[in-house]
């Protein structure tokens, strides 16, 4: 039986807004309130917004394309409050509906995304390090951008890959609803589509687990990639510190 304690917070208008702290790793359990994963925040409601305020949240990440962004922005983007920061991890053509059906499964996608954003993810973690207060980051579903990335946080963290292939195959439960209105109301109805649909919207744990196993086979691990990607060694340390201590 795995054994942790993710937080989801339940809002009105994000459907995959996960805390993560609660996950224990080889130096002691994440902390709660440092880094939070999400879904696309275009439809918060003010209660929403005010409970984000209140977990002590400072900063959110966009990992979107700029055509994401602009048809369904976030709600917060404006607000004095947050300092809204847009990174996107892909380029517009990778975002396409027509592009990603081409993959055989998403993991080519999550690999894709390590061997050529390091650059964004060391961005990543210079912002979860240097942030006053709590880090949203997300993208469209919340479990593939979104997804590696916490993956990768959770990897320096040291937290056992189990838990991590766990907590990423949650975003298909959590997300059913807002997949469902999500497909376009023209797509044809057929098996070939339904098995689209399935990759797509899928978190199954094989992706996340072929994800890992590339990367211990490549990087040997989520530190050693942060390395690469261009953070100092002091920085990784304290990155890791931060996750698992809050300081």
């Amino acid at each position: 039986m795995l054994d942790y304690k993710e937080y989801q917070i339940e809002l009105d208008g994000c459907h995959n807004f996960r805390d993560l702290g609660g996950f224990p790793g080889t130096d002691g359990a994440t902390c709660y309130e440092v880094a939070y994963r999400a879904d696309a925040l275009g439809e918060l409601s003010e209660r929403d917004v005010t409970c984000m305020k209140d977990l002590g949240i400072s900063t959110v990440i966009d990992l979107r394309t700029p055509e994401e962004r602009s048809a369904v922005p976030d709600v917060i983007a404006s607000d004095a409050d947050f300092d809204y920061i847009t990174l996107s991890l892909m380029n517009q053509s990778a975002a396409d509906l027509e592009d990603i059906t081409q993959l055989s499964t998403l993991t080519e996608l999550y690999i894709d995304l390590l061997e050529n954003q390091p650059a964004g993810f060391k961005k990543i973690g210079q912002i979860i390090l240097n942030a006053p207060g709590g880090v949203v980051f997300h993208c469209t579903a919340g479990k593939d951008r979104t997804g590696v990335t916490a993956a990768l946080l959770l990897g320096l963290a040291g937290v056992d890959r189990r838990l991590i292939v766990d907590s990423y195959a949650k975003s298909a439960e959590l997300m059913r609803e807002k997949f469902r209105r999500m497909q376009p109301p023209g797509l044809p109805k057929s098996e070939a589509m339904d098995l689209v649909a399935a990759r797509l919207l899928g978190s199954e744990p094989e992706y996340m687990e072929k994800t890992l196993d590339y990367l211990e086979r490549y990087f040997k691990s989520a530190r050693q990639y942060f390395l690469e990607a261009g953070l100092s060694a002091g920085e990784t340390e304290d990155l890791k510190e931060r996750l698992v201590r809050g300081v």
